[in-house]
């Protein structure tokens, strides 16, 4: 379904769509003998926070203080 819910909402296991917003970057490196890029992001909106580790082109489309849609 396309019915976005919120964080305090979330069901483990459970496929789920979420407007969230980019709270803060605390870990930004590129993995050691490759080119894959690691980031490690604080998402949230007005009832919780999650942690999102970012790869790659993620990593390029996600902006701290920006709102962005993350679906499962």
């Amino acid at each position: 379904s396309n019915k976005v819910t919120t964080v305090s909402s979330l069901v483990p296991g459970k496929r789920a769509n979420l407007v969230l917003k980019a709270v803060e970057c605390s870990v930004h490196a590129v993995v050691e003998g490759s080119k894959t890029c690691v980031a490690e992001f604080l998402l949230g909106d007005s009832t919780g926070c999650v942690c999102f580790m970012a790869t790659n082109e993620q990593v390029d489309q996600i902006e701290v203080s920006k709102a962005l849609l993350v679906g499962s």
